[in-house]
């Protein structure tokens, strides 16, 4: 296991662990242990020469928890996955505004086949989904960060927000499907006239 997935481990267990370990130990305690945890993970970051940009979320962890720890305040910590969600909504709205095509070029560098014209357009405009359903995703990630219950917004941050993005990639892919078919349907239609 690398240290990437170390840090993909850590952002999945990071909210329920949590506020499991506040259940049974203070919370200054709990901040402590993962700002020390996150500290170290630093460090061997540095020492193996990771770059800003592969460390900016755990960077981004320690420095909430930090202020956490000497602010007492859960919503620091709650705070934290919210700003990873609109870091990553402001990444998807400039790729759309900019016209970066930024679905359509992971796309091309995982899937082995070539793509159709129909294909490659639609993703080509896919960004803008994206950037909405990761607004959507930021929303309900703030309003837990206020909402009193832990354990959900636990549950939401670790695992609840896969299921809400597996949902969306869902009704990308359907509807992708009938793009393709109607622009097909359309090409075939406007060829024989």
């Amino acid at each position: 296991m690398n240290l990437s997935q170390i840090g993909t481990f850590i952002s999945l267990v990071f909210p329920p662990a949590f506020v499991i370990l506040t259940h049974y130990c203070a919370f200054e305690a709990v901040t402590f242990f993962f700002g020390v945890f996150i500290f170290l993970y630093l460090i061997l970051s540095f020492i193996l020469k990771y770059t800003i940009k592969s460390i900016s979320t755990p960077l981004l962890y320690f420095t909430f928890i930090v202020v956490a720890y000497f602010t007492s305040s859960m919503e620091f910590i709650k705070l934290i996955p919210a700003l990873i969600s609109f870091t990553f909504f402001f990444l998807f709205l400039n790729a759309y505004i900019q016209k970066k095509e930024f679905i359509l070029s992971i796309t091309k560098k995982f899937y082995s086949k070539k793509l159709d014209e129909n294909k490659e357009k639609f993703l080509a405009q896919s960004d803008g989904y994206w950037a909405l359903v990761l607004f959507g995703n930021s929303l309900v990630q703030i309003v837990l960060v206020f909402y009193d219950n832990n354990e959900i917004w636990a549950f939401y941050s670790s695992v609840g927000w896969y299921f809400y993005m597996f949902i969306a990639l869902v009704f990308q892919i359907m509807y992708g499907k009938l793009y393709v078919v109607r622009s097909e349907k359309n090409k075939g239609n406007s060829c024989s006239h």
